[in-house]
């Protein structure tokens, strides 16, 4: 009588050794949209199938991850200045910028920018060669247009210094003036640290400087427009 009682023990007690024993063949799939665990740096996206896979940062998801970096570019600008009269020239403009990414798509940066302006009229007297030095600090917001691509838009707010042409006399006594300046472009990331760019841009003084220019007291503005090539790297 005991061991009729005990048969339906031992039959449980099997049946649960059978299923513990079929759990590690078991496949254990990732469901749909997981996210991965705190402290991974790669944003979890969705395939075709359903299927979750991981894509490195700066592809389709982001420009640049949070953090410093450098830029370098080229700018071929129409410039115009004030000085006395209004003077012109074409030329290229080297510029260098420290930047910080503060978000995935939006940075800081300290811009130096040189134009060395070339009077054009020069061969009749009326030498106003002029060296701009333009330093700013200014902010770009990033878009996506898919795959690699990201316009972008650039504001700065900036200070100009320059020196009249040494040959000039009395061309002393210079005074700075504030300016603004704006930026729209595309850029192509090439990887996750590097990316190329090109933007139209365009530039103006916003106040008068003032300068002894041949023995008078004359102000000084300028003006400009022209396309940028640039490269940066981040870290």
């Amino acid at each position: 009588m005991k061991l009729i009682c005990l048969i339906p023990g031992l039959l449980a007690a099997g049946l649960l050794s059978l299923e513990a024993a079929e759990l590690p063949r078991q496949d254990i799939k990732q469901p749909p949209g997981l996210k991965p665990p705190m402290g991974y740096n790669t944003p979890l996206i969705q395939d075709h199938g359903g299927q979750a896979l991981l894509r490195p940062l700066g592809y389709g998801g982001q420009v640049i991850e949070p953090g410093p970096g450098v830029e370098v570019g080229l700018d071929w600008n129409m410039l115009w200045w004030t000085l006395g009269k209004t003077y012109s020239d074409r030329l290229y403009a080297p510029q260098a910028s420290l930047l910080y990414g503060v978000g995935k798509n939006w940075d800081i940066r300290i811009t130096g920018k040189f134009l060395m302006a070339r009077d054009a009229e020069e061969d009749l007297g009326l030498n106003a060669d002029t060296d701009f030095y333009r330093v700013g600090v200014g902010s770009r917001g990033w878009f996506h247009a898919g795959g690699n691509w990201y316009p972008f838009v650039t504001v700065g707010l900036n200070y100009y210094l320059f020196d009249i042409n040494t040959n000039v006399q009395n061309g002393s006594g210079a005074s700075g003036m504030p300016g603004v300046s704006a930026e729209a472009g595309m850029a192509y990331l090439v990887n996750k640290w590097m990316r190329v760019h090109v933007a139209f841009q365009g530039e103006t003084s916003i106040l008068s400087g003032s300068v002894n220019y041949q023995g008078n007291s004359e102000n000084v503005r300028v003006y400009g427009a022209g396309l940028t090539l640039g490269g940066a790297i981040v870290f």
